[in-house]
């Protein structure tokens, strides 16, 4: 299911330069990616916990969003240790939201941040899937009028970050 999800964006994102644009509240986006990832997680003893502002709304292609976000939960908890937590929190930040997924993966080496995001890239010694879903992400996020990005907590894991403007932001309309 994954693979033909990852597919399908990948082929809307090669052939559209525009999206199918909706306001959506960002609780709900993260409700839906949080419920179909309750059985992998729950496979691993890994909680997954929720922090998101109910107000918060964008103005984004839906399923472009919840794919990126569903590859970021996924891989978060692909790579937690059994029995972590794995975070999706959400909040503004001035006329943006700010969308953090957290796990608890260990860290990463260092100098490897930006090569997670290159193509058939895969870390770790889980090489399951194949190495493309960062870098789909990062160009639906980017169609979408935002920007993913990655910091690395030594020791403890990782924090990728999906930075989108708030619906009533104006720099929707550019």
């Amino acid at each position: 299911r994954d693979i033909i999800d990852r597919s399908l964006v990948e082929v809307r994102l090669r052939n559209e330069s525009t999206g199918q644009y909706q306001r959506c509240r960002v609780i709900h986006l993260v409700s839906e990616v949080e419920a179909t990832a309750w059985f992998e997680a729950s496979g691993k003893s890994i909680e997954v916990r929720v922090e998101v502002a109910p107000e918060l709304e964008v103005l984004i292609d839906r399923h472009l969003i919840i794919s990126a976000l569903s590859n970021l939960v996924q891989n978060a908890i692909k790579f937690t240790k059994q029995g972590g937590i794995v975070w999706i929190r959400g909040k503004a930040v001035g006329a943006r939201v700010l969308l953090e997924i957290e796990d608890q993966c260990g860290g990463l080496p260092p100098g490897e941040v930006e090569e997670l995001f290159k193509a058939f890239s895969q870390m770790g010694t889980d090489k399951s899937g194949l190495g493309i879903g960062l870098t789909i992400s990062r160009r639906a996020v980017s169609l979408n009028k935002g920007i993913l990005s990655v910091r690395d907590v030594p020791h403890q894991g990782c924090v990728f970050s999906i930075d989108l403007p708030l619906a009533s932001s104006p720099l929707l309309t550019t």
